[in-house]
């Protein structure tokens, strides 16, 4: 049997999700969720002598967005307040405040606010926390007058991330195999500058599996390597190729839209690791595992980076993914079956349109090759970008039943 991974593209509570929001660390949030999934607890750490403001938007901008700011006035009195916003100018004051404060102090330059809501407040002027959130920012050094108003935030001291805030806490787990039959690589980058101009990023690296597999070995998990990068690494996609690469393919670092030789062919080919914005660890299930080695076709490798530097500055990342395996292999292999849409001139939203579906389907083709005895399908990733809103994967079989 062939295991696949569907790849597409608190009171008082003990925080297990972390993200930096700005490219200089300057901006930090902490959150878990209750027990029951109805309630949220943030707090937000930020390097600022002025005010700070966290919202969550319907789209990444401010019209519609539900804002908490936050400030010592001149005299140092504290100030926190819910807040809408209904364009691009300060939000205005809630009729009814849905925020619990739990703290709000500053010390040494930086202001930590911590606070509970509702997911859901049933108030018009409070945004829904469901699925991935546009997590909006901004902060100032400029202190508030008594009595006044904060000032205008400095174009870069505001942005916005995707973050998926209504997770359930992470599970505690391990892998279950003995601590002895778990081996690890990373495979990454190395001090590469990429340089500014461009906020968007995308930087690939051939390379070989290590030498010490010479022999086929599985998968059996993965996690980032973003230490210091968090606020800009967007995802990272670990693809095996399907053939030998020359000596220039494997040592190729750089832009992937000047990729020496073919390496365009390992593209989306074999996934074995893949991680997003708000993504973590990755465990596989005790059943299955992604073969790597024992075949010149799992033999090499190609990483994706995708930078998303706001601010257009040169950077230097060391960003890779770290690689578990065991040589004791599993009772089955595993496979990653990419589905999707993909972006080309005719994916297009007219002005004034207010929706656009954009639909990719897996034709007979696709699954051709899979056993006739059929595969388990044990997870699914869905990526998109900044534009989407929305997003889901639909399984329809042959006689028009859908699972």
């Amino acid at each position: 049997m062939i295991y696949f991974l569907c790849f597409l593209f608190a009171f008082g509570y003990a925080f297990k999700h972390n993200e930096v929001l700005d490219s200089n660390g300057k901006f930090q949030i902490s959150w878990a969720l209750s027990e029951d999934l109805k309630s949220i607890e943030i707090e937000a750490v930020v390097e600022a002598e002025g005010w700070m403001g966290l919202g969550f938007s319907p789209n990444g901008g401010m019209k519609g967005a539900d804002i908490v700011m936050a400030w010592f006035d001149e005299d140092g009195e504290s100030h926190v307040s819910d807040r809408y916003a209904e364009g691009e100018s300060l939000p205005i004051v809630d009729d009814v405040s849905h925020i619990d404060l739990i703290s709000f102090s500053k010390s040494d330059g930086v202001m930590t606010l911590r606070f509970k809501r509702f997911l859901d407040s049933c108030d018009d002027q409070d945004v829904v926390i469901e699925g991935t959130s546009r997590v909006i920012y901004a902060f100032s050094d400029d202190v508030v007058a008594v009595g006044g108003s904060p000032s205008k935030h400095g174009s870069t001291q505001r942005s916005t991330r995707s973050v998926i805030l209504a997770q359930p806490d992470p599970p505690v787990a391990d892998f279950p195999e003995a601590a002895e039959d778990v081996e690890s690589f990373v495979f990454g980058f190395d001090n590469v500058d990429t340089p500014g101009g461009d906020r968007t990023r995308y930087w690939w690296r051939g390379g070989r599996i290590p030498a010490e597999i010479d022999e086929k070995v599985h998968i059996i998990g993965y996690e980032p390597v973003i230490a210091g990068e968090e606020a800009q690494a967007h995802h990272l996609l670990l693809y095996l190729c399907d053939q030998e690469l020359t000596d220039e393919e494997l040592a190729f670092v750089g832009d992937n839209h000047d990729p020496v030789g073919n390496l365009q062919r390992c593209n989306f080919v074999n996934p074995i690791a893949s991680w997003a914005v708000g993504g973590d660890r990755v465990l596989l299930g005790p059943e299955y595992g992604f073969p790597l080695g024992g075949s010149p076709s799992r033999s090499t490798m190609l990483l994706e980076l995708h930078l998303d530097v706001p601010d257009e500055s040169p950077h230097t990342t060391n960003a890779g993914i770290r690689v578990f395996y065991t040589r004791k292999l599993r009772k089955n292999d595993g496979a990653t079956l990419v589905v999707g849409a993909g972006v080309d001139d005719f994916l297009l939203t007219p002005p004034q349109t207010e929706r656009t579906e954009r639909i990719g389907y897996c034709f007979p083709g696709c699954t051709e090759t899979m056993p006739e005895e059929g595969t388990n399908i044990v997870g699914g990733f869905l990526h998109m970008h900044t534009l989407g809103v929305e997003m889901e994967t639909r399984h329809i079989l042959a006689d028009g039943t859908e699972t």
